[in-house]
Order: structure tokens, then C-alpha cells, then sequence
């Protein structure tokens, strides 16, 4: 199928209102210099912005966007320039931290309901999906790229799945423009490099049509991977606690595959990246199967999944104030913790802490004292793990809880319980701002 600008128009309708700001992802490539040049030809009232990324990684890129800002300049263009650092972590991908690292500047900088295109084209899809399956991705991973969705404040577009790279290098060559070609699509250490150069050309060679035919089984996936979904959604309302967490019990008498199913959407749901088969197998069998007594805990990418009796939470990856540092406070203003966050005094409406009986009182803030005692309003003495199991307080929790200490005498400890001498109804709370919210 021919591309022009006029197939280019055709996409962008549904998509494109009155006033709406239009980005195209352009590195200075074949595949982009294609979409910006169609773009710039339909003349819209929209005001169209190129973006290009200059991920550090390359001497020969200094000149690239100079390059990119000419091409630019002969469209009537605008072009802003993102620097980005790209470099990848010990055991990250190259390719999936420079991705990564685009992608949020991308983010970064998209206005509220503006439309973000890139020129992801048929042969990257069908790369894609083998990459993916090559991974042994379930349906989500092998759906590839959609060619629509939600990004940042706005929407990202792919106007050009339906068409090949022969398609877009038919196009540049009759308008006679010209392109960047970046050396390091060369490099045969990046395994898209590798099905590109290698791989796909024999299936072709073979199977004409098998970038289309690719392309089509994500297409497949992608609606096979919709109604796994709305059913995952079912399972989720029906499994979700009033605390967001997910009933263990509930779980368990699932099918296997329908508990991953759940554990998914619920992960996604909470906004946290998937964890790999393996890291699910281990939520499956050592978290899940675990022995109610016991404190499981699997974690991937900042993100834990931890276990307490039925309930399952998810959080990101947790740190612990010292069990054996004291912190002095005379109780205004904030107090920064390590590992915690910043405490302060709340006003609350219920029982807290007599702020008269605070009053130049030097306060010491401990934590992990859980044989500690307390003696409460209308109940007498009661230890702090005994408070805790009643009020069904993870472990986890319990060690990033302020315990307030007046002359060695334990007066509260925040959120669970005020001492009966210091207790006052309205009075004070202790407020934790922890840093990982």
C-alpha cells in the first residue's frame, strides 16, 4: 500500500480537534522524517512541533540535531531538543533504558490533551511481536504496539503500522528529501538489529507477506488480550478487599491461570510495572502458598508484594528507620526520619495526645518496640503486639511506626494508641509524610 499525506489525513481525523497541539517523535531517520514531512504537507490549523531526543550515547550524533533542525526549517517546522540521560543500570537493556528515558521526556513535556506521533511502522510491529514471543510473552506482550493510547496528559499515535519501510522509502525518494542513518542500527548486539538484518529478510524471502501476517497475530492478541482483561476486571471486583488488597483465600481457589490473570490487572491497577513469569511463579508458591504465621516477600523493580493472614499487598520496595536510633523532638514543625519520611502533629477531632502535657516536654522517637506496654483509657495495660494483631497491622508496618517516649515512659505510638495519662479527646495525632508515598 502506496503512503501520502492524503492516507495521513485519513488517520488523523478521529483523532484531531480544533486547537489540539501536534508532536512528532523525530530523531532525523527514514521513518520520521517521513511522518513529519506528510504531516507538514496537510497544512492544518494545529500547530505541529518536532521533538527530538539526544540520548548522549553517540559522538557522531552531536551533529544530528542541526541536521534535524534543517530539515525542519525547510518544512516551517519547529523543533525542540530533549537531553536525556540514557545510560543503562548494571543487567538493563541499552536499548530499554534509552527507550525508557525518551519515553519520559516525551511524558515530560506533553501539554494537556496534546497528540504525540511516532513513526513505528509494519516491520517494526512484526519485529516486535517476535521479540516478544521470543520472550515468551502472553498475549499483553504480543499484542506489540497499539495503535492508539492513553500518554501522559495527552495520546500517543502510530499514523504508520499499516504501512512497510519500503512503503515510507518509496515516499522520501519521490520527494526527494534525505535522512539520518544512524550507525548503531548496524550493531548486531541489539537483538532487533539482529531480526532485522538477518532473520526477517529470510522470512520474507520465504513468506512475502509475513511482516502483514506478523502484524495481523498482534492484532489478534490485542483483542484476545481485551477480553482477558474485562474478564480480569470481574474477577478483581470480587477478589478486592475494602483495603485494597487482595484476598489470599479468594486466590488460591482460582485456576492457576486465572490467578495470574487477577495478580496482573491488580499490579497494573496499582500503577506498578508487571514482574516477569518467573517472579509470578514466585508470588504463586511462596507468597501465596505460604503459612499464614509466616512474612513472605517477593520484589522486582522497586515494587514488593508481601503477605500478612488473607490479605496481599502491594507497595513499592520498603526501607526501615533504625530499630536502634533515638530521635530527640520538642514536637513543632517536622522531624525528618531516615528511611521514613517527616512526622509531625495533627489536630484530629478523636483521641490523641494532650498538647498541654507536651508543652516544653522533650520528646524521643523510637522504633520496633513491640514488647513495649501501654496503658490505655478503659483497658489497662496492654502490650503493642498485642495492639497490633487486634488492629491486623502488618509486620512491615509496624516497623516504620513512631514510638513517642516522655522520660523513658511510652505516651503513644502513631496511628494505634495514646496512653491513658496523656490522652485527650479533641488532641493531638502523630502524622507520618513517609517518603515512598
Amino acid at each position: 500500500m502506496a503512503f501520502s499525506s492524503a492516507n495521513l489525513r485519513e488517520f488523523l481525523i478521529p483523532f484531531v480537534q480544533e486547537q489540539q497541539r501536534l508532536f512528532v517523535a523525530f530523531s532525523g531517520g527514514l521513518d520520521s522524517s517521513v511522518l513529519l514531512h506528510a504531516l507538514a504537507q496537510l497544512h492544518l490549523n494545529n500547530a505541529i512541533e518536532a521533538v527530538y531526543v539526544d540520548h548522549g550515547l553517540q559522538t557522531v550524533a552531536q551533529q544530528w540535531p542541526q541536521q534535524c533542525q534543517l530539515f525542519c526549517d525547510q518544512l516551517g517546522v519547529s523543533l525542540t531538543v530533549l537531553t536525556v540521560d540514557a545510560g543503562a543500570c548494571p543487567g538493563e537493556s541499552p536499548e530499554a533504558a534509552a527507550r525508557q528515558a525518551r519515553y519520559q521526556a516525551f511524558a515530560e513535556m506533553l501539554p494537556e490533551k496534546a497528540l504525540l506521533l511516532t513513526a513505528h511502522h509494519l516491520d517494526d510491529q512484526a519485529e516486535t511481536f517476535l521479540l516478544q514471543a521470543l520472550r515468551g510473552a502472553g498475549t499483553r506482550g504480543l499484542s506489540a504496539m497499539p495503535v492508539q493510547t492513553v500518554f501522559a496528559q495527552g495520546k500517543l499515535l502510530r499514523p504508520l503500522l499499516e504501512y512497510s519501510r519500503e512503503d515510507l522509502l518509496h515516499y522520501a525518494t519521490m520527494h526527494k528529501f534525505t535522512w539520518i542513518d544512524d550507525p548503531s542500527n548496524q550493531s548486531l548486539q541489539y537483538d532487533r538489529n539482529y531480526l532485522r538484518q538477518h532473520i526477517m529478510p529470510l522470512l520474507k524471502s520465504r513468506w512475502p507477506g509475513s511482516a502483514k501476517s506478523l502484524a495481523r497475530a498482534a492484532e489478534h492478541c490485542a483483542s484476545s488480550e481485551t477480553l482477558n482483561q474485562n474478564y480480569a476486571q470481574q474477577l478483581l471486583a470480587n477478589l478486592t478487599k475494602t483495603n485494597q488488597c487482595l484476598s489470599v483465600k479468594a486466590l488460591l481457589n482460582l485456576e492457576r491461570s486465572h490467578r495470574f490473570l487477577v495478580l496482573r490487572a491488580w499490579i497494573v491497577q496499582h500503577g506498578f510495572v508487571l514482574p516477569s513469569a518467573k517472579k509470578l511463579q514466585h508470588i504463586d508458591k511462596n507468597v501465596l502458598a505460604a503459612k499464614n504465621d509466616a512474612q513472605p516477600c517477593v520484589h522486582w523493580d522497586k515494587v514488593e508484594v508481601r503477605r500478612y493472614a488473607d490479605d496481599l499487598y502491594i507497595m513499592h520496595t520498603l526501607q526501615f528507620p533504625s530499630a536502634t536510633e533515638v530521635y530527640t523532638w520538642d514536637g513543632t514543625g517536622e522531624l525528618s526520619i531516615p528511611n521514613l519520611g517527616k512526622i509531625s502533629f495533627k489536630a484530629t477531632e478523636g483521641i490523641g495526645l494532650d498538647p498541654e502535657k507536651l508543652r516544653k516536654k522533650v520528646l524521643k522517637i523510637c522504633f520496633a518496640r513491640e514488647a513495649e506496654k501501654m496503658n490505655l483509657t478503659k483497658r489497662g495495660h496492654k502490650t503493642l503486639k498485642k495492639l497490633f494483631q487486634e488492629q491486623r497491622i502488618p509486620p512491615w508496618q509496624r516497623k516504620r511506626l513512631p514510638f513517642l517516649f516522655i522520660d523513658d515512659c511510652l505516651i503513644a505510638v502513631a496511628q494505634v494508641a495514646v496512653d491513658a495519662a496523656y490522652a485527650v479527646s479533641p488532641g493531638l495525632q502523630i502524622v507520618v509524610d513517609e517518603e515512598n508515598d
